[in-house]
């Protein structure tokens, strides 16, 4: 699976279940947990509020700050 869109992946997992482990997220996802723990690093350094309580969890709602586009960006 290309990182991309395993980190999509991986995203989608997140918000949707309450807490995951990394062991159920490595077997949703067919790769390893230590891949899981780098790509959920990953996540955190790019600014995702993920946080591990007993599983980790994604704090909604997350944000994305807004994008100036051209109109013929937009289109």
């Amino acid at each position: 699976m290309e990182r991309e869109r395993r980190l999509a992946a991986l995203i989608a997992a997140l918000r949707g279940s309450v807490r995951v482990g990394p062991a159920e997220l490595a077997a949703r996802l067919g790769i390893s947990e230590r891949t899981v723990f780098r790509d959920i690093r990953s996540l955190i350094e790019a600014g995702l509020p993920i946080r591990y309580e007993d599983g980790y969890r994604l704090d909604l709602p997350v944000l994305l700050p807004p994008i100036h586009l051209t109109g013929d960006e937009a289109f």
